[in-house]
């Protein structure tokens, strides 16, 4: 029987049997040899091949202690016969295994990082989180500042939501800026136009945006302990955000962003699975090969940031049983996109490809509701969003269904939820079933419950609830009379 035992670079280490063998992309290579013998399993104790790559003398081969926190390094010749020892009997945190690890294109100890991890920021320095005010866009202001000055993010600004859906529950949306500095004046603010989209309401989101003194590209430098980004976003900004904004202890962090930041936003889900639990990422470029911008050294973007099959081989596992990926374009990376796509596919990394459209490389471009609604369709899977219209919604089990001009909403045999936002225009639900279907209204629609009801007309064999000449909805072969003030619910 063979069995891979790993093929993240040129070489594949497999087990055939009790030996093991070094093959190149063709299937053909040598076995590893010691002292001219075939190297077999268990002789060497719980000494265990873990990692092979060719060099030009030959292989070096990594070795690990099963169930123990030993490593050793071989070098080989061109014929897998054991030449030396390189690395003798170290633990996972050697800074000498850390460092052979790039060359071996694998995270060999385990500790989620190929190569030395990323310098800790100095001593004493920590974040502090100070209120300034309410900016014009009603955004919460928190100035950030730290014990010890460098160029680690400065500011935060934070959008709660005012009138919160009972849909969705509360979770944290995080719009990752793609420049530097709070004007966002080049790009947009991903705040402020989901503000335009009242998503912090609709989705029941507390909004978070980060600042920063660089571009940020979401990583932590290896030549400056101050771009601190990757930190800053995956354990400092998270423990803040859900100290001071959690209302139920059971939030979800959500990313969401385009170009850089949604490049980033892949890095942060991808490496940090137990922190964020869904990203939306908007025309980004997958193919980018080399670094820019905040990852210090071209080593460090290349082992620990660069988008290519080695990367997502080292963190699909959380990856291949659940859809936790919405991605889509395009204005500047449609084949980056489209090439991203055939990634995760090949690797068996479970994700969703929207339709792609041309829209402006901006956060006003016209994409943003899409990708709002195709992240929240994966961490609420029963949601079915028509709010822009002309569609036609089917519940599969209990559903909420969100209306928008001229939909058809189908209710299912389950308990479901008929959401109408303002301005939801006219639409028909089918399979209304009183004192166990819902209607949703907002309070800026009807004042309250009897309010709706007293707008409900017979009309045939239907019910028609209107609020003006443009929205109105249809309740197809259903009895006024059988319509309580129970069956609405008013938000």
């Amino acid at each position: 029987m063979s069995i891979t035992i790993e093929a993240f670079g040129s070489t594949t280490l497999t087990e055939v049997g009790t030996n093991f063998y070094l093959y190149d992309s063709s299937g053909v290579g040598p076995s590893l040899k010691y002292q001219g013998v075939d190297f077999v399993a268990g002789q060497f104790g719980q000494w265990t091949p873990i990692g092979a790559e060719q060099t030009a003398s030959g292989y070096e081969v990594a070795l690990k202690v099963t169930g123990a926190d030993q490593y050793a390094v071989w070098d080989t010749d061109s014929n897998g016969n054991f030449v030396s020892i390189a690395l003798n009997t170290v633990p996972g945190t050697s800074a000498a295994l850390q460092s052979i690890e790039s060359s071996f294109q694998q995270d060999l100890n385990g500790d989620g990082v190929i190569g030395p991890p990323p310098p800790s920021a100095p001593a004493g320095s920590s974040p502090h989180f100070v209120f300034e005010g309410v900016d014009s866009s009603g955004a919460q202001v928190y100035d950030v500042t730290w014990d010890t000055a460098g160029l680690q993010p400065f500011a935060v600004r934070v959008l709660t939501p005012d009138h919160p859906s009972t849909t969705f529950q509360h979770n944290f949306l995080y719009a990752l800026p793609v420049e530097a500095g709070l004007a966002q004046s080049t790009w947009g603010s991903g705040l402020d136009e989901l503000h335009k989209l009242d998503v912090q309401d609709q989705y029941n989101a507390t909004i978070i945006e980060p600042i920063f003194p660089l571009d940020p590209w979401y990583a932590d430098a290896d030549t400056n302990a101050t771009v601190n980004y990757e930190t800053f976003m995956a354990t400092l900004l998270p423990a803040w955000v859900d100290s001071h904004f959690s209302t139920s202890g059971t939030e979800e962090d959500l990313l969401i962003g385009f170009s850089k930041s949604g490049y980033g936003a892949l890095d942060l889900l991808l490496k940090h699975p137990s922190v964020f639990n869904a990203v939306a990422a908007w025309d980004f470029p997958a193919d980018m090969a080399e670094g820019f911008g905040n990852y210090g050294t071209e080593a460090n973007f290349q082992n620990n940031y660069r988008l290519t099959d080695t990367f997502i081989d080292t963190w699909k596992a959380p990856f291949t049983t659940e859809d936790r990926i919405w991605i889509s374009g395009y204005s500047a990376f449609q084949h980056d996109i489209s090439d991203f796509d055939s990634l995760l596919t090949s690797d068996g990394v479970l994700h969703t490809l929207s339709p792609q459209t041309a829209d402006t490389h901006s956060w006003s471009g016209g994409w943003l509701p899409d990708a709002v609604a195709g992240l929240y369709g994966l961490v609420s899977p029963t949601v079915l969003d028509g709010h822009t219209g002309g569609q036609t919604l089917t519940a599969n089990g209990p559903s909420t269904l969100i209306g928008g001009p001229n939909d058809i909403l189908n209710g299912g045999p389950g308990a479901d939820t008929f959401v109408f936002l303002p301005n939801f225009g006219a639409n028909t639900v089918n399979n209304f079933t009183p004192l166990v279907d819902t209607l949703q209204f907002s309070q800026s629609v009807f004042a309250d419950a009897a309010t709706a009801l007293g707008q409900a007309q017979q009309a045939g064999t239907d019910v028609v609830i209107t609020q003006d000449a443009q929205d109105v909805v249809t309740l197809h072969n259903v009895q006024l009379a059988n319509l309580h003030a129970t069956d609405f619910h008013i938000v």
